[in-house]
């Protein structure tokens, strides 16, 4: 669990791109595409210290998640499941309809966060087009799903992990 006012959480902004890519390559995340502006990021801090982050790109009513990633020596204090939410959140905002989620290594806790597994051909042309699923990702990553808002939306969420 969080510590009351022990990390915080807040949109990126163009000059938290360095500290959002080393974590993310920490990771071993892909980075080559990474910044603000294209995708949007929520960061957490503990004090300036990015220690956590996820994003969200839109394509029209479509979104890809973006990298989920935890600092090592942050990790068991709830701030994933607190970032999750958090761009589930903006995704909604967004009026985003679809996200999707490509993951070799977070499958167990996508399915947690009610995600399910579903075949790449279900994606449509514009997420299949985005960098994540054309290159970057490898094609033995697992794809997901999550609704979000009313049982008649769709949510599919699309992070490389």
């Amino acid at each position: 669990m969080l510590p009351a006012g022990a990390i915080r959480f807040r949109a990126a902004r163009p000059e938290d791109d360095r500290a959002l890519r080393a974590l993310l390559e920490a990771a071993g995340l892909p980075v080559a595409d990474v910044a603000t502006g294209r995708q949007e990021y929520l960061l957490a801090f503990d004090g300036e210290q990015v220690v956590g982050a996820v994003g969200l790109e839109a394509v029209g009513e479509d979104g890809l998640l973006r990298s989920l990633a935890v600092a090592p020596a942050w990790r068991g204090r709830g701030i994933a499941r607190e970032l999750h939410e958090g761009i589930l959140t903006l995704a909604r905002d967004r009026g985003l309809r679809t996200l999707y989620l490509l993951t070799t290594t977070a499958e167990d806790f996508a399915a947690k966060g009610g995600f399910e597994r579903v075949d790449r051909s279900e994606v449509s042309p514009e997420i299949h087009g985005l960098a994540q699923f054309r290159a970057l990702c490898p094609a033995t990553a697992v794809c997901m799903r999550r609704r979000v808002g009313s049982s008649s939306e769709r949510t599919l969420i699309a992070a490389c992990d």
